[in-house]
């Protein structure tokens, strides 16, 4: 436990600073409470990585202690680490691939600890998919309450709504999502707007668009699978 306690420390007390801050400009104790941020700190190297390398002793170690939680989880251009502490918080440190780092505080248990949309989806490599006309991710601004028609692609005579790209280097991935009619769909389903305020809330992680309702050809249909669209004209780029 001892890599973390200076990093709680600090995490604790950057949240009363900006609890006492939300007080003192009007905000009730229960909306402080509610709205309080995820914080970054300024952690030193040191101390960042034997927290980082603790959580991962941790993850896969025999261990027997109520009330701690562990994550690892590792992906093509960032990797985020991760420990959950009952009654004092969530420290969450994120490595991109170009070594930029960071380290995040949240008060509770952070969403990073819900299991990921992310985590073992499935990758379809694409090197003839034109990356360039879906990189927007602006496909679902300005839904809100409302359903709209948002545009399709197809890949291996399936089709696919583009949620939002990046391009690292000479490898570009999309996140895509499939969908169904809502009459298949078992979970719930959302608008725009009922989506990002369960994000704000920790129901589900920020970025997973699975029950949005939208449109495609006039129909309306539910986001149910994460899929990326790897358009690297490399093979070898699109390794995991």
């Amino acid at each position: 436990m001892w890599p973390a306690r200076e990093i709680y420390r600090q995490g604790l007390e950057a949240a009363k600073e900006s609890f006492d801050r939300a007080l003192d400009n009007g905000q009730t104790r229960d909306a402080a409470v509610h709205e309080w941020p995820r914080l970054t700190l300024q952690v030193e190297s040191t101390q960042r990585d034997a927290f980082v390398g603790h959580c991962i002793a941790m993850v896969g170690g025999e261990w027997d202690s109520p009330g701690l939680e562990f994550k690892v989880s590792a992906h093509k251009h960032l990797t985020r680490v991760g420990m959950y502490c009952c009654e004092t918080g969530s420290v969450v440190v994120t490595t991109w691939a170009d070594g930029l780092v960071g380290v995040d505080f949240a008060m509770g248990r952070d969403p990073f600890f819900l299991p990921s949309f992310r985590e073992g989806q499935r990758v379809i490599h694409a090197p003839h998919f034109e990356h360039e006309t879906y990189v927007g991710g602006g496909e679902f601004v300005g839904l809100r309450d409302g359903v709209t028609d948002v545009p399709v692609f197809t890949i291996d005579g399936r089709d696919y709504v583009a949620d939002a790209g990046r391009a690292h280097h000479d490898c570009k991935r999309i996140q895509a999502w499939s969908f169904c009619s809502p009459e298949e769909w078992g979970g719930p389903t959302y608008c725009e707007a009922g989506q990002s305020k369960a994000w704000d809330e920790g129901r589900t992680e920020r970025g997973d668009r699975r029950g949005l309702v939208v449109r495609v050809s006039g129909q309306a249909v539910v986001l149910d699978t994460p899929m990326a669209i790897d358009a690297a004209r490399d093979a070898a780029a699109s390794l995991e």
